[in-house]
């Protein structure tokens, strides 16, 4: 291809993506959005761009534009949230490191509101409609991301919720466990908004990876299903991370929450 900084043949760029959309598996027309944002993310021809590292964000610091009509119905849920100066944060990390209970421990302590999407997600798969509740299922079953549009749907519910809710401007809301992939962030940051930031735990991977293990048998999770869903985070969130870190919107802490969380909104 012409531009591209390494040589790279037109073939070979569609079979890297082809073979990637497999592996994540989205479902109907998600696919062809996957593939799309796909090439776009991995264009060999595209300006070279380095990362930049990890850094600290002030919370307080993150403007957002006011909007005077906060109280018309006809806002979408986007001019909602800028009216609200509503603030989305999003915790990842991998299986066993303990982002959800501390993504929950830091909304106790802060004051914020937590939206587990791991729980949306097997709540949807137990008790969605029908069509919902089989994506749900089958994604759960195969230890995938479940498709972008369903998640987007469920999150916008529950954001929407605490907006119809919130008393006064200027709440945070951490999402964890989502996204699960690019696809999911991009259709995300397009149909809601973008997280202010990605609050990333990082912790020896060997020992997470144990621990998931563990827990995975007292839950009763097979052990195949743990690797994928372990396999999941390393193929498909990690570059989420990695895309997001460009922007200066990644910060990482450990799960030792007295000794890191503290200084993620100070």
């Amino acid at each position: 291809l012409k531009g591209a900084t390494q040589p790279v043949s037109l073939q070979d760029v569609l079979t890297k993506g082809l073979t990637k959309l497999c592996q994540v598996k989205p479902v109907g027309l998600d696919s062809i959005d996957w593939l799309g944002n796909w090439l776009l993310a991995n264009n060999p021809c595209r300006p070279a761009v380095e990362p930049s590292p990890p850094t600290k964000i002030d919370v307080d610091s993150i403007e957002m534009a006011d909007v005077d009509d906060d109280n018309s119905d006809s806002l979408t849920l986007k001019a909602k949230i800028k009216a609200k100066k509503v603030r989305i944060v999003s915790a990842l990390g991998p299986e066993g490191s303990r982002t959800e209970a501390v993504a929950k421990k830091i909304c106790e302590d802060m004051g914020y509101e937590h939206i587990s999407f791991s729980r949306m997600v097997k709540a949807a798969a137990n008790k969605g409609d029908m069509q919902l509740s089989n994506m749900m299922q089958a994604a759960l079953s195969r230890g995938s991301s479940c498709p972008a549009n369903a998640a987007i749907i469920m999150l916008s519910k529950a954001i929407g919720a605490y907006l119809e809710t919130a008393q006064s401007k200027g709440g945070t809301i951490i999402v964890s466990g989502f996204p699960q992939n690019l696809d999911q962030a991009l259709n995300f940051a397009k149909e809601v908004t973008e997280p202010s930031f990605f609050l990333v735990f990082k912790e020896d991977e060997t020992q997470v990876t144990a621990k998931a293990k563990a827990e995975a048998k007292k839950t009763g999770v097979s052990e195949e299903l743990m690797d994928r869903m372990v396999r999941r985070f390393s193929e498909e969130t990690l570059p989420v991370v990695r895309h997001y870190s460009k922007f200066q919107k990644v910060k990482e802490i450990s799960d030792r929450y007295r000794h890191t969380c503290s200084r993620c909104f100070t």
